[in-house]
């Protein structure tokens, strides 16, 4: 996935990627950890349970304040760079103590403006791309940070319940809702693995859609972002290699670079509109959402009941990610597969799916290492697709 984004959704979003993925390691470690343990009376299931508390917690928390700063970092370029929105802004938000552009501009890049003032002005008067599940994770935030999770008055479903905004219509890598939001009590809400990877799934869509539509309303500065993947070798398996050069976060451009740039882009006309996104298409990321749902748990029954090792499971975008909508990119899922008993990685089968669209009918592409490409027009897992999908694993050990 490759766009140009400014430097402010760059920083956030590499955030976000990073703990995503962190969790995801941690978990897997826990899981590969249990599998030697007894499935039942498993002495690890309390240190499972807190570690899931807080890691869930803690990224919901990290999700709520990534978006937060990235709303007044982009909110400092817009006011820097339209009058009429710092006009509307002033006019709006009444202040004990007014305070000047200059002065609201320096506030807002050191992230010391009111959070709660800002988010609800994008919002509401610049009609920004705005989920429901942020309203909600935000909320979340809040009573995890200064309540420690007690919610007595349930205001978190009582938000939910509401549902003020729609939610939002695609999301690649959490449902849409709030399903994954439980409460351990009466009182106190719950927290795990689930809930954080969730808060930072819908965090990243928002502000990579957010982010392109402001960037095109108001031709703010931005640059090509080329996502960096994080990845990890178990020492078993790597062989020795220097260390890798220390990544550093994307950092803003000088002022003086600002003033020397030259002619910013004019805007693309063709650019997609939020608000024009069809029932047909929504219907179709609908569809695809229902599939992954069922395939993946499928796949690794599967892969347990054959016994087949796997070594490296993938999943992500094949295409570019257009802003607000599904068109020019695929949901790609890959598994290196390997027999049990074979040392030697370079033997591994690599299983590929792909869950794509034509005119918004959604089809299931489907082929590994050892078989032909073989496409399946369905909304949902069926019972042609399940025996092809075992015959791609069972051809790991067969062949």
């Amino acid at each position: 996935m490759t766009s140009k984004l400014t430097f402010h959704a760059q920083r956030a979003l590499e955030q976000l990627q990073d703990s995503w993925g962190v969790n995801q390691f941690i978990q897997s470690d826990a899981a590969r950890n249990d599998a030697h343990c007894p499935s039942q009376n498993n002495p690890n299931a309390d240190f499972n349970a807190k570690r899931e508390y807080y890691l869930g917690s803690l990224q919901v928390c990290h999700a709520g304040d990534t978006l937060n700063s990235y709303c007044q970092s982009i909110f400092a370029e817009i006011i820097k760079l339209d009058e009429a929105t710092w006009l509307s802004f002033d006019a709006t938000v009444k202040e004990k103590r007014k305070v000047s552009r200059e002065t609201m501009t320096e506030r807002l890049f050191a992230h010391r403006a009111t959070d709660r003032v800002i988010r609800e002005y994008l919002r509401d008067a610049k009609i920004c791309h705005w989920p429901f599940e942020s309203e909600v994770i935000a909320l979340l935030r809040n009573k995890f940070v200064h309540q420690s999770g007690h919610d007595p008055k349930r205001e978190v479903e009582q938000l939910i319940a509401s549902q003020k905004l729609p939610w939002c219509p695609i999301c690649v890598d959490a449902k849409p809702g709030a399903d994954a939001v439980r409460y351990i009590d009466a009182e106190w809400l719950d927290a795990d693995v689930e809930l954080g990877q969730w808060a930072c799934a819908h965090i990243r869509a928002h502000i990579h859609a957010m982010d392109q539509n402001l960037c095109y309303r108001f031709n703010l500065p931005r640059e090509r972002w080329r996502p960096r993947p994080i990845s990890r070798q178990l020492g078993s398996l790597a062989s020795p290699r220097p260390a890798p050069e220390k990544h550093l976060p994307p950092t803003p451009p000088s002022d003086e670079a600002r003033k020397n740039r030259t002619k910013q882009e004019a805007p693309d006309t063709k650019a997609p509109v939020m608000n024009n996104i069809r029932q047909e298409e929504i219907d179709c990321a609908k569809a695809h959402r229902q599939i992954q749902a069922e395939l993946l748990p499928f796949i690794d029954d599967y892969i347990k009941e054959t016994g087949v090792r796997l070594l490296r499971m993938h999943g992500g975008l094949a295409g570019n990610a257009l802003p607000h909508t599904i068109r020019g990119h695929e949901l790609s899922f890959e598994y290196d597969l390997i027999r049990p008993e074979e040392m030697e990685l370079s033997k591994a089968d690599r299983i590929c799916i792909r869950l794509r669209q034509r005119d918004f009918v959604p089809y299931v592409t489907a082929w590994s290492g050892k078989s032909l490409m073989r496409d399946f027009t369905t909304p949902s897992l069926n019972d042609e697709l399940k025996e092809h999908i075992r015959d791609l694993i069972d051809m790991v050990i067969t062949r």
